[in-house]
């Protein structure tokens, strides 16, 4: 986790003018990440875009979008990793009544198998 908020807050220093951040904003700014420590054990990073999106509606005070769920390792050029665990995070994300989620593009065909397994439907998602 803290390798994810790192990378997090690499990669908005070095995107700061692309939100309309003074690029020195790191410089005059303190930035303390909590991450409460939970009693489930992860097997891997998968919040760094989490951690991404909400620095930069941090820093820009615009808050982001409600009933929005995000998932996916973030690297320092700003790609998203793919994660596992999609069927739990798609059912946590719909029993908390989430009605967008964002997870990395490798991990779309999990996501579309995800969907016409607990659906019996075609797949909703688009590129």
């Amino acid at each position: 986790m803290q390798e994810s908020a790192r990378t997090a807050l690499s990669w908005l220093r070095a995107n700061a003018a692309r939100f309309g951040l003074d690029p020195d904003f790191h410089r005059y700014a303190d930035v303390h990440l909590h991450i409460q420590a939970g009693d489930v054990p992860k097997e891997g990073a998968s919040a760094g875009v989490t951690m991404a999106a909400a620095l930069v509606s941090a820093f820009t005070n615009r808050p982001l979008r409600g009933g929005l769920a995000m998932s996916g390792e973030l690297t320092l050029t700003g790609h998203l990793l793919p994660v596992g665990g999609i069927a739990a995070k798609l059912l946590a994300a719909h029993r908390a009544g989430i009605d967008r989620v964002v997870l990395p593009r490798p991990n779309r065909k999990q996501v579309d198998e995800e969907l016409a397994t607990s659906c019996g439907a075609p797949s909703r998602s688009t590129t």
